[in-house]
């Protein structure tokens, strides 16, 4: 077999051997070894390498998420969107925010707001059955930092100024 050329000057070639070796003795053969990796993806800014963070299905914040998962409020926060869709039948948006009461120190909420469709009397009462709701199912301590803005009437405060 041909002797192959050493990189490095003045190195004597490496000789390999000839098909079976039979004296026993393992093939001491040794060759440097080379590892090549392929070329990397382009890396992906901080914000896509994060997983969305969802709650009930809806993807929040991260100042959300990380409210929730300090306070304990997922389960209390998915009750509240569950109740949100049993009492508001017209829901039509349902948004999360994290807020920090400017007035009182140490004090924030996460503040679920929805748009609905309707009369303000049925939108009232809706507001109430979604209240007794949460009293009942939704710890005060945990409930207290869960808060519900009910928005999307204009239609309906337009057609009470016409009357």
């Amino acid at each position: 077999m041909p002797q192959k050329p050493s990189s490095k000057k003045n190195a004597s070639p490496k000789r390999y051997l000839e098909g079976d070796q039979n004296d026993g003795s393992p093939n001491r053969v040794a060759e440097s070894v080379a590892i090549h990796y392929g070329a990397r993806p382009a890396t992906l800014d901080k914000a896509s390498r994060i997983s969305a963070r969802r709650i009930a299905g809806y993807t929040v914040s991260n100042d959300v998420w990380q409210f929730a998962i300090a306070n304990d409020l997922l389960p209390h926060l998915e009750a509240a969107v569950r109740l949100v869709r049993t009492c508001f039948p017209t829901v039509r948006e349902i948004d999360f925010e994290y807020v920090v009461d400017p007035e009182i120190e140490n004090w924030s909420w996460i503040t679920i707001a929805i748009k609905v469709s309707g009369t303000v009397d049925e939108v009232l009462a809706q507001m109430n059955r979604f209240d007794d709701e949460m009293i009942k199912q939704v710890p005060i301590d945990k409930g207290g930092k869960i808060c519900l803005r009910v928005g999307g009437l204009q239609r309906a405060f337009a057609s009470m100024k016409r009357n």
